[in-house]
Protein backbone atom coordinates (compact mmCIF):
# COMPACT_ATOMS: atom_id res chain seq x y z
CA UNK A 1 0.00 0.00 0.00
CA UNK A 2 3.06 2.24 0.22
CA UNK A 3 2.72 5.41 -1.85
CA UNK A 4 -0.59 4.46 -3.44
CA UNK A 5 -1.58 8.12 -4.01
CA UNK A 6 1.92 9.56 -3.62
CA UNK A 7 2.87 12.45 -5.91
CA UNK A 8 -0.68 12.83 -7.24
CA UNK A 9 -0.20 16.57 -6.99
CA UNK A 10 -3.37 17.43 -8.96
CA UNK A 11 -5.64 15.11 -6.99
CA UNK A 12 -8.36 17.12 -5.17
CA UNK A 13 -10.27 14.30 -3.47
CA UNK A 14 -10.24 10.55 -3.04
CA UNK A 15 -13.24 8.25 -3.27
CA UNK A 16 -14.33 6.37 -0.18
CA UNK A 17 -11.41 4.30 1.10
CA UNK A 18 -12.79 4.04 4.63
CA UNK A 19 -13.87 0.44 4.20
CA UNK A 20 -10.63 -0.90 2.80
CA UNK A 21 -9.49 -4.08 4.52
CA UNK A 22 -6.24 -3.03 6.17
CA UNK A 23 -5.79 -5.53 8.99
CA UNK A 24 -2.81 -7.24 7.30
CA UNK A 25 -1.12 -4.10 6.00
CA UNK A 26 2.40 -3.52 7.38
CA UNK A 27 3.43 -0.43 5.41
CA UNK A 28 1.30 2.70 4.99
CA UNK A 29 4.22 4.99 4.15
CA UNK A 30 3.69 7.87 1.75
CA UNK A 31 0.04 7.04 1.00
CA UNK A 32 -0.86 10.74 0.70
CA UNK A 33 2.69 12.06 0.39
CA UNK A 34 3.05 15.03 -1.97
CA UNK A 35 -0.68 15.20 -2.68
CA UNK A 36 -0.31 18.95 -2.51
CA UNK A 37 -3.77 19.78 -3.96
CA UNK A 38 -5.72 17.26 -1.91
CA UNK A 39 -8.53 19.09 -0.07
CA UNK A 40 -9.97 16.20 1.91
CA UNK A 41 -9.58 12.51 2.55
CA UNK A 42 -12.30 10.02 3.44
CA UNK A 43 -12.62 8.86 7.02
CA UNK A 44 -9.71 6.50 7.60
CA UNK A 45 -10.06 6.58 11.38
CA UNK A 46 -11.51 3.07 11.39
CA UNK A 47 -8.72 1.48 9.41
CA UNK A 48 -7.35 -1.51 11.24
CA UNK A 49 -3.72 -0.62 11.84
CA UNK A 50 -2.82 -3.29 14.37
CA UNK A 51 -0.12 -4.76 12.06
CA UNK A 52 1.27 -1.50 10.66
CA UNK A 53 5.00 -1.07 11.31
CA UNK A 54 5.82 1.84 8.99
CA UNK A 55 3.95 5.11 8.51
CA UNK A 56 6.76 7.33 7.23
CA UNK A 57 5.68 10.49 5.35
CA UNK A 58 2.00 9.51 5.49
CA UNK A 59 0.83 13.15 5.21
CA UNK A 60 4.10 14.67 3.95
CA UNK A 61 3.63 17.83 1.85
CA UNK A 62 -0.17 17.89 2.11
CA UNK A 63 -0.31 21.66 1.64
CA UNK A 64 -4.04 21.98 0.98
CA UNK A 65 -5.47 19.46 3.41
CA UNK A 66 -6.87 21.65 6.18
CA UNK A 67 -7.81 19.04 8.74
CA UNK A 68 -6.97 15.53 9.69
CA UNK A 69 -9.44 12.96 10.87
CA UNK A 70 -9.37 11.46 14.31
CA UNK A 71 -6.55 8.94 14.21
CA UNK A 72 -6.40 8.67 17.99
CA UNK A 73 -7.88 5.18 18.02
CA UNK A 74 -5.42 3.71 15.54
CA UNK A 75 -3.62 0.68 16.95
CA UNK A 76 0.06 1.58 16.88
CA UNK A 77 1.63 -1.15 19.04
CA UNK A 78 3.82 -2.41 16.20
CA UNK A 79 4.88 0.92 14.71
CA UNK A 80 8.66 1.10 14.25
CA UNK A 81 9.05 4.21 12.11
CA UNK A 82 6.96 7.35 11.79
CA UNK A 83 9.63 9.76 10.53
CA UNK A 84 8.24 12.84 8.77
CA UNK A 85 4.65 11.72 9.44
CA UNK A 86 3.15 15.24 9.34
CA UNK A 87 6.16 17.11 7.91
CA UNK A 88 5.36 20.03 5.60
CA UNK A 89 1.65 19.62 6.27
CA UNK A 90 1.65 23.40 6.24
CA UNK A 91 -2.12 23.94 6.48
CA UNK A 92 -2.55 21.72 9.54
CA UNK A 93 -4.04 23.73 12.40
CA UNK A 94 -4.78 21.01 14.94
CA UNK A 95 -4.06 17.36 15.53
CA UNK A 96 -6.19 14.62 16.98
CA UNK A 97 -5.07 13.45 20.40
CA UNK A 98 -2.36 10.96 19.47
CA UNK A 99 -0.89 11.04 22.96
CA UNK A 100 -2.36 7.64 23.79
CA UNK A 101 -0.82 5.85 20.83
CA UNK A 102 1.12 2.83 22.02
CA UNK A 103 4.72 3.18 20.88
CA UNK A 104 6.62 0.41 22.61
CA UNK A 105 8.26 -0.67 19.32
CA UNK A 106 8.86 2.83 17.95
CA UNK A 107 12.45 3.37 16.83
CA UNK A 108 12.26 6.41 14.53
CA UNK A 109 10.20 9.58 14.75
CA UNK A 110 12.45 12.34 13.42
CA UNK A 111 10.85 15.56 12.14
CA UNK A 112 7.40 14.35 13.08
CA UNK A 113 5.90 17.88 13.03
CA UNK A 114 8.57 19.76 11.08
CA UNK A 115 7.31 22.73 9.02
CA UNK A 116 3.77 22.51 10.40
CA UNK A 117 3.73 26.27 10.74
CA UNK A 118 0.04 26.71 11.55
CA UNK A 119 -0.03 23.99 14.17
CA UNK A 120 -0.40 25.97 17.38
CA UNK A 121 -0.43 23.16 19.90
CA UNK A 122 1.11 19.73 19.97
CA UNK A 123 -0.38 16.75 21.74
CA UNK A 124 1.57 15.73 24.81
CA UNK A 125 3.58 12.81 23.50
CA UNK A 126 6.22 13.00 26.20
CA UNK A 127 4.96 9.74 27.68
CA UNK A 128 5.47 7.77 24.48
CA UNK A 129 7.66 4.77 25.03
CA UNK A 130 10.62 5.48 22.86
CA UNK A 131 14.04 3.92 22.72
CA UNK A 132 15.59 7.34 22.58
CA UNK A 133 14.04 10.21 24.54
CA UNK A 134 16.56 12.55 22.88
CA UNK A 135 14.97 11.81 19.50
CA UNK A 136 11.54 12.59 20.92
CA UNK A 137 12.78 15.79 22.50
CA UNK A 138 14.58 16.90 19.34
CA UNK A 139 11.43 16.22 17.31
CA UNK A 140 9.48 18.56 19.56
CA UNK A 141 12.31 21.08 19.75
CA UNK A 142 12.79 21.26 15.97
CA UNK A 143 9.12 22.20 15.77
CA UNK A 144 9.89 24.98 18.25
CA UNK A 145 12.91 26.18 16.26
CA UNK A 146 10.88 26.08 13.03
CA UNK A 147 8.23 28.25 14.67
CA UNK A 148 10.83 30.67 16.00
CA UNK A 149 12.27 31.06 12.51
CA UNK A 150 8.91 31.32 10.76
CA UNK A 151 7.47 33.89 13.14
CA UNK A 152 10.79 35.65 13.69
CA UNK A 153 10.73 35.60 17.45
CA UNK A 154 13.68 37.37 18.95
CA UNK A 155 15.85 35.22 21.17
CA UNK A 156 18.76 36.69 22.99
CA UNK A 157 20.71 33.81 24.46
CA UNK A 158 22.65 36.05 26.81
CA UNK A 159 19.39 36.81 28.72
CA UNK A 160 18.99 33.14 29.68
CA UNK A 161 20.68 31.10 32.34
CA UNK A 162 23.89 29.42 31.11
CA UNK A 163 22.12 26.02 31.07
CA UNK A 164 19.15 27.32 29.05
CA UNK A 165 21.38 29.20 26.64
CA UNK A 166 23.55 26.16 26.03
CA UNK A 167 20.50 23.97 25.31
CA UNK A 168 18.90 26.45 22.90
CA UNK A 169 22.21 27.21 21.24
CA UNK A 170 22.76 23.49 20.66
CA UNK A 171 19.27 23.16 19.16
CA UNK A 172 19.96 26.05 16.80
CA UNK A 173 23.35 24.63 15.85
CA UNK A 174 21.86 21.17 15.21
CA UNK A 175 19.04 22.69 13.19
CA UNK A 176 21.46 24.74 11.08
CA UNK A 177 23.54 21.65 10.42
CA UNK A 178 20.50 19.57 9.49
CA UNK A 179 19.00 22.10 7.08
CA UNK A 180 22.40 23.35 5.91
CA UNK A 181 21.40 26.94 6.49
CA UNK A 182 22.74 29.64 8.81
CA UNK A 183 20.21 31.35 11.05
CA UNK A 184 21.33 34.96 11.43
CA UNK A 185 18.48 36.40 13.45
CA UNK A 186 19.55 34.76 16.72
CA UNK A 187 21.93 36.58 19.01
CA UNK A 188 24.23 33.65 19.63
CA UNK A 189 26.25 33.33 22.77
CA UNK A 190 28.22 30.24 23.64
CA UNK A 191 28.61 29.07 27.20
CA UNK A 192 31.53 26.72 27.42
CA UNK A 193 32.07 26.15 31.12
CA UNK A 194 28.78 24.75 32.33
Amino acid sequence: MEGIFSKCSSLLSISDISKWVTNKIINICKIFSNCSSLLSIPDISKWETNNVEYMVELFFNCFSLSSILDLSKWKTNKIKNMNLLFTKYTSLVSLPDISKWKTKNLKELAFLFSDCYLLLRLPDISSWNNYNKNTLNSTLNYKLINDLIKYEYDISLDELSPEQAKEIDKLIYDYEFMVNKKIDKFNRFYYTDI
